[in-house]
């Protein structure tokens, strides 16, 4: 099976806390897996460590094939994958475009160059992997319908959605459910 991303035996203690041990986790390009697991389990943990915003103790985590760590360590940012965090800062109402706009009118950039940072933005936020920490936990109907459409269309253009749960998913997701 080819695998967008390959876990194989992550192992992460918190201080003297086992978190994650020996996790196997494959995920088919373009494949939706969801991650159902109960709070504290290990969620945000894994995701952190796919995105290279922490190091596993023990383990290989491949993309595309390509290690990201075994221990060799890529960076974050060599990593094409993108990672939308439970609590982040942005806008909800407002689209990717217009969250990145608003941050470079606060600069106070000319038009075009604002014009020209966000499109090059937008040009290279194609992850081959996107991470989603609770994606819906605290979304209305009618947004987390806009997110299942946005996931479909990464899917379609060839990326890979890993959003998270703990409790459930919606129902009318296609996607593969795993749980620990």
């Amino acid at each position: 099976m080819t695998t967008a991303l390959s876990c194989t035996r992550i192992t992460k203690s918190l201080g003297s806390k086992p978190v994650l041990k020996a996790l196997d986790l494959d995920v088919a390009p373009s494949e939706v897996v969801w991650l159902l697991w109960a709070s504290g389990s290990g969620k945000t943990t894994l995701l952190r460590l796919i995105a290279g915003l922490m190091r596993p103790d023990a383990g290989r985590i491949l993309l595309d094939g390509r290690g990201i760590w075994s221990p060799l360590w890529c960076p974050p940012e060599r990593r094409r994958i993108g990672m939308v965090f439970r609590d982040c800062a942005l806008w909800p109402s407002m689209t990717v475009e217009g969250n990145l706009a608003f941050g470079l009118r606060a600069q106070k950039l000319a038009a075009a160059e604002a014009r020209a940072r966000r499109d090059h933005a937008l040009e290279v936020a194609r992850p081959a992997l996107m991470l989603f920490n609770e994606p819906v936990s605290n979304l209305a109907a009618a947004l987390c319908e806009d997110l299942r459409t946005e996931m479909m269309d990464l899917v379609r253009h060839g990326g890979s959605p890993l959003p998270t749960s703990p409790t459930t998913w919606p129902r009318r997701w296609p996607c593969r459910t795993v749980s620990p």
